[in-house]
């Protein structure tokens, strides 16, 4: 009986597993537009990474080009490239500008850690920890702009980085907020609130496309064109910008157009 009730449990226990196994099911794309491949490997491991690339344990970085040859100084990550010109940060504020020979061309220490930052001519934008937005002018040193927005205590770690757009600079604030000022007179002509949340509400997303701003904190979409603004609100995971398309990816798996 014993031996009975034994064969009856493992009976049992083959149906369920085959059960579960005929249940899976694998996704097969009816067409594929290309083919992505990579035989190499990094010469480290990454140790900070943003939108635009990376900064491994060696000093180097990986950009949208690839493996940069530039090697930053020793506990500095990468914020941003602009021409052949890197931009890097330490945790302590210092800032420094190199091009692709090593030269540094531009230095500074910060009262805070710089969160994102962009280069565009002698323009350097940053937005500080404290959510502070500097412009400075890297041939001379000048401080041309400094602004302070509301205090935060809470990040999320995909912080957006200024957009230079014409004569025209857009600084993500870490309270959510667009910031736009004129290149030309250094002054703030406009705000977009995307998002007012307290805690993790900074901009983690901006990028223009035509005559379209999208931006993002984790919880909102803004998709702006001169003849419509459009809201989204949703879990974001991810945004990406193709051609006249917003694909909004969402913390469930799901994912919206």
């Amino acid at each position: 009986m014993r031996y009975a009730k034994i064969l009856f449990s493992l009976f049992t226990l083959l149906l369920v597993v085959s059960g579960c196994g005929t249940k899976r099911q694998y996704f097969e794309p009816e067409s594929l537009s290309g083919k992505l491949s990579y035989d190499g490997s990094l010469p480290a491991s990454i140790v900070d990474a943003n939108r635009d690339g990376a900064t491994l344990e060696n000093g180097q970085v990986v950009t949208k080009q690839g493996l940069s040859s530039v090697v930053l100084p020793k506990s500095y990550v990468y914020l941003g490239e602009n021409n052949g010109r890197y931009i890097a940060s330490s945790q302590c504020g210092a800032l420094v500008v190199l091009d692709a020979n090593q030269k540094t061309l531009f230095k500074k220490e910060c009262d805070v850690s710089v969160a994102s930052a962009a280069l565009k001519g002698n323009l350097l934008a940053l937005v500080l920890g404290s959510n502070e937005l500097v412009l400075i002018d890297i041939n001379d040193g000048r401080e041309l702009m400094h602004l302070s927005q509301d205090n935060v205590y809470a990040l999320d770690s995909r912080i957006a980085a200024p957009y230079f757009l014409g004569d025209l600079i857009i600084f993500p604030t870490l309270d959510g907020k667009l910031i736009i000022v004129d290149a030309q007179t250094k002054k703030p002509i406009r705000d977009v609130v995307v998002s007012n949340e307290k805690f993790f509400g900074n901009i983690i997303y901006l990028q223009v496309l035509g005559d379209r701003l999208v931006a993002a904190t984790k919880s909102k979409v803004v998709s702006i064109s001169p003849k419509s603004i459009h809201f989204l609100e949703t879990d974001v995971r991810d945004v990406i910008v193709l051609k006249n398309r917003i694909f909004v990816f969402t913390k469930d798996g799901k994912s919206n157009f």
